[in-house]
């Protein structure tokens, strides 16, 4: 064989080497972008479980919806019933905004749309409890106008003084101002007032509470991506925090998990 065929034999056995070397490379890279990818985990480094009842619920591995799947329905039934059993106004508005900062509020919409039909405005609710109810009607298409603020100003037309301190009352306003028109100058005054006022409780405010303002200041509820919402506020939201909250916290953990193992399977299968 001529030198310059075994040159050009060896130059072609270089070439088709350095190809099947590059067509592993590339699928290295494949695999290990699949493995990033399904191994995408909630911000903090933990396994949500449920000890109540001996399950586990990991946020690490994939969740089998027929194992699971009838646990959640049972939940959401008593999510129902809880609802339904709920007469106190203030408790259910409450109710139905820890649904929905939990992500779970998709299983509820007519039960939700029922009892925003029966809640009325009460002139004895507080800062909080108004600007909640004016914020979920607004928020689900239900009029409701901008008047129900008044109760909380003095003589001059401003807010009243007392309120700087009120922390839970001036978030709730905050969030609900995001839902204002462009005429109601009021709504954004009450805007302005709560972030003056916020801003210099942080301080004062334990960990928890002061993550959640904090988080809300930089970007209000009406701009946050509901799912991500979730996942922040399991963090955030206590077991005492009223009627049925263990309940909605246990339901919001597994249907976070059991969603984000589909996505994470769909994942793997669009990465083959």
């Amino acid at each position: 064989m001529k030198r310059s065929e075994i040159s050009a034999r060896k130059i072609l056995e270089e070439n088709q080497l350095g190809m099947r070397k590059s067509e592993n490379k590339g699928t290295d890279k494949k695999k290990e972008a699949i493995s990033k990818l399904i191994a995408i985990r909630p911000n903090h480094e933990r396994d949500y479980r449920d000890s109540s009842e001996g399950s586990q619920i990991q946020g690490r591995y994939f969740l089998k919806y027929e194992s699971h799947g009838t646990v959640l329905d049972n939940m959401k039934q008593e999510v129902r019933r809880l609802l339904k059993a709920t007469r106190e106004h203030s408790d259910l508005l409450k109710l139905i905004d820890s649904l929905q900062h939990l992500g779970v509020a998709y299983h509820f919409q007519e039960e939700i749309e029922a009892a925003l039909n029966l809640v009325q405005f009460n002139t004895s609710f507080d800062l909080y409890t108004t600007a909640l109810q004016f914020r979920l009607l607004r928020e689900n298409g239900h009029p409701i106008s901008s008047d129900v603020f008044n109760k909380f100003k003095d003589i001059e037309g401003g807010f009243m003084k007392s309120l700087s301190q009120d922390v839970t009352g001036l978030l709730s306003l905050y969030e609900a101002s995001y839902y204002g028109m462009d005429s109601e100058n009021d709504l954004e005054e009450a805007k302005n007032l709560s972030v003056k006022h916020l801003s210099s409780l942080i301080g004062k405010m334990n960990i928890k509470g002061a993550e959640q303002v904090r988080r809300s200041l930089e970007i209000p509820l009406r701009w946050r991506m509901p799912r991500l919402e979730a996942r922040n506020f399991i963090d955030l939201y206590p077991k005492d925090n009223g009627v049925g909250s263990s309940l909605l916290l246990e339901l919001s953990k597994l249907d976070y998990n059991l969603v984000q193992s589909v996505h994470q399977r769909e994942v793997k299968e669009l990465m083959k």
